[in-house]
């Protein structure tokens, strides 16, 4: 007996929130102006670049909607964090690693390796 196709690929999905870790590590080096031009490039990949260029990443709501709601939120939580926290950027660069890697990290491992599910999952 076959078993279905899953319809994309979380462990891709997930690597693909990870990766923006680089750019957090970045923001020491960046001026406010150009951090917030970052984030606005990462609202714009998460509303148009991202169901393009990976749309095996896709969850099926998304690929109806066109584009992810999560990844979205993602930008603009890192953009709203750099305007709030202007000058002090180590904190939107701490809470934009923790969101990169807390995020994939929990995914995967409980995927992965979790047995039970939570039950107000």
């Amino acid at each position: 007996m076959r078993t279905a196709q899953p319809s994309h690929n979380e462990d891709l999905r997930q690597l693909e929130h990870f990766a923006p870790i680089a750019f957090a590590f970045l923001l020491k080096y960046l001026t406010w102006v150009e951090a917030l031009a970052l984030a606005l490039v990462a609202v714009l990949y998460g509303l148009f670049l991202s169901a393009r260029l990976w749309r095996i990443t896709q969850r099926p709501e998304e690929r109806e909607r066109g584009f992810s709601p999560g990844k979205l939120a993602y930008g603009l939580s890192i953009f709203f964090l750099i305007l709030i926290f202007r000058e002090e950027k180590y904190i939107v660069a701490a809470t934009w690693a923790n969101l990169a890697a807390g995020d994939a990290a929990s995914n995967l491992v409980g995927r992965n390796l979790g047995r039970r599910t939570l039950p107000w999952n």
